[in-house]
């Protein structure tokens, strides 16, 4: 299941960053984080679908950008990183956000990883494994 956070100031991966749990006072918005976790959920079907070759250039040729993440009048992102890599396989965590509308420095986000196979199977991380990425 994706991380759902509300990020109030920093990036969505390393640097300083002020994040809590959705949820938390309240703040849970249901239509954007679904929107959210369909988007990561998406990324990494196509991240897996990409042969191990160009897995493997991803970090010094990303690929192209592609339509992030909406809902209304409002667009998100979608960023990465690839947290390890070698013969079993590629572990790429993405976070999808929305910024807050009159908040610049932080927004909703979804965080989710999973651990693509050289032959193309993506196996999602569990919950405890994603909690050290944000």
């Amino acid at each position: 299941m994706p991380l759902r956070v509300v990020r109030v100031f920093g990036p969505p991966f390393g640097g300083f960053r002020l994040a809590f749990r959705a949820g938390i006072f309240g703040l849970n918005w249901q239509a954007g984080y679904e929107v959210l976790e369909q988007a990561v959920l998406r990324e990494l079907h196509l991240l897996a679908a990409l042969s191990p070759e160009r897995r493997m250039r991803l970090q010094e040729d990303p690929l192209p950008p592609n339509p992030g993440p909406q809902i209304g009048d409002l667009f998100g992102t979608v960023d990465g990183v690839i947290a390890s890599e070698d013969a079993s396989g590629t572990l790429v965590v993405l976070c999808a956000s929305f910024p807050f509308r009159f908040w610049p420095f932080g927004g909703w986000a979804v965080l989710e990883a999973g651990k693509v196979s050289p032959d193309g199977h993506l196996d999602l991380v569990s919950e405890d494994d994603l909690q050290r990425y944000w």
